[in-house]
């Protein structure tokens, strides 16, 4: 309890007057207003984060750099009267002034009750920029999310090859790629007729030769390879005891992550009759044999003017061109999806929203194979729609966030990038791309 000086007399204030005043107005004390206090807490969380999150979205509608926040603390006010900390004055007169009653007067103690952490750091930069591996594209379905959601958000684009890994064509899930564009929703539409499986594929880049299996004991090194990301493997297996190394080891990153395959539906045979077909420039159809869930470093292909002998990124031999007259089986293509990074998903919203904004039109995505159910993934309309769950302000527009519904998907997409920028908001290692192989 504190006392202040004033011109009339004398001011007492005490959170804990401000209490018992609250209490005094009813039968008795109850913890309402410190649950309310909670609640509201939560709620600032939600509006913030959301708007957070959104005004990224913004930012890539305009092509302006990005800003990443979070909030670290949150404070919330007791006695459930919001922000400040409330207090109860009390005056009372002195000398020539004491016939004056007593006078009760509240007062608040405003204060910073929320901490905002600015995230710059190397290493959230490198979490959010590194592409996500297809082991989460398989959990989120196993999970139970909307594979016509996902695919649109996970995949940047579809890309064709022939059995000697040439690269014959590239579809591109871009929301200015005109008649490009329509082509991947229909490839996405093809796949509801199947499930996705996994398998681990267990892939190394190996770093270091052969390393006695002793030096699997020195503690100084061990954290020295744990630090750079690598791990002790030995006859393709990650190994941790000195005999199970007794042949030697290597150092290598684990650029493993899940072999996924395409499979029938539970008492379907759709899924072999609706294979993957793309136009060649001659006009002719392709089937798709497989496909790889990828980013494009582990296409072991040789480039324009590459010399013979060379290797890839990944330090794989890069295979020789078939010989003269050599069969290509021209009539087998393999597919190789190219998965987004967090940071490249928040973008691709942004494009959507810019080419829906400029166009007027929305831009729908195949919620099944017949187009019956087409939604919109995600949108931010600058003209207020029915029904919105907030707005906000950003370079003089004012941007809109519809509510949940089967014909409009955004904050479904909105939950679901929370989650994964959550996941992956720190990289240990640089930016790397892993082979995920999908046989059908």
């Amino acid at each position: 309890m504190a006392f202040q000086n004033n011109r009339r007399g004398w001011r007492c204030h005490a959170g804990a007057l401000a209490a018992l005043a609250a209490c005094a107005m009813f039968t008795g004390c109850t913890t309402a207003p410190l649950v309310q206090s909670a609640v509201s807490a939560n709620l600032v969380q939600e509006e913030a984060h959301n708007k957070l999150l959104a005004l990224n979205v913004a930012r890539a509608v305009h092509r302006m750099p990005m800003h990443f926040t979070q909030i670290s603390a949150l404070r919330s006010a007791p006695y459930g009267f919001g922000l400040g900390i409330p207090g109860i004055g009390a005056e009372f007169a002195l000398g020539a002034d004491a016939a004056n009653t007593l006078t009760l007067r509240p007062s608040l103690n405003a204060s910073q009750n929320v901490d905002v952490t600015v995230l710059n750091e190397q290493d959230f930069f490198r979490g959010i920029t590194t592409p996500l591996k297809s082991a989460l594209l398989l959990y989120y379905l196993d999970q139970g999310w909307p594979m016509a959601v996902l695919l649109p958000l996970f995949v940047q684009s579809i890309e064709f090859f022939d059995e000697n890994n040439q690269l014959k064509e590239r579809v591109r899930n871009s929301p200015g790629g005109g008649a490009e564009f329509d082509r991947f929703r229909e490839l996405v539409a093809t796949l509801f007729h199947c499930e996705i499986d996994g398998t681990p594929t267990g892939e190394f880049v190996y770093y270091t030769g052969v390393l006695a299996g002793a030096q699997l004991s020195d503690p100084v090194g061990a954290a020295a390879a744990r630090t750079a990301g690598l791990v002790p493997v030995a006859q393709g297996k990650i190994v941790t005891a000195e005999k199970d190394a007794a042949g030697g080891f290597q150092l290598a990153a684990d650029n493993g992550d899940l072999s996924l395959t395409m499979v029938n539906k539970p008492g379907s045979t759709s899924c072999d009759q609706y294979k993957f077909r793309t136009g060649a420039a001659q006009d002719q159809s392709r089937v798709v044999s497989s496909m790889v869930a990828t980013s494009r470093a582990g296409v072991d292909r040789p480039e324009a003017g590459e010399a013979q002998g060379a290797t890839t990124r990944a330090g794989a031999p890069v295979p020789s061109a078939p010989a003269a007259g050599a069969p290509t089986a021209a009539d087998k293509v393999n597919a190789r999806l190219v998965l987004r990074s967090p940071e490249a998903m928040v973008y691709y919203l942004g494009e959507l929203v810019r080419q829906q904004n400029e166009s007027g039109r929305a831009l729908l995505f195949p919620g099944s194979v017949s187009r019956d159910a087409d939604f919109v993934l995600f949108d931010m309309p600058l003209a207020a729609p029915a029904r919105s769950v907030f707005s906000f302000e950003y370079q003089g527009d004012t941007y809109h966030v519809p509510r949940y519904a089967l014909d409009n998907r955004t904050v479904h997409v909105l939950s679901l990038l929370t989650q994964i920028i959550g996941l992956q908001n720190r990289g240990t290692t640089s930016p790397a791309t892993a082979n995920v192989r999908i046989v059908q």
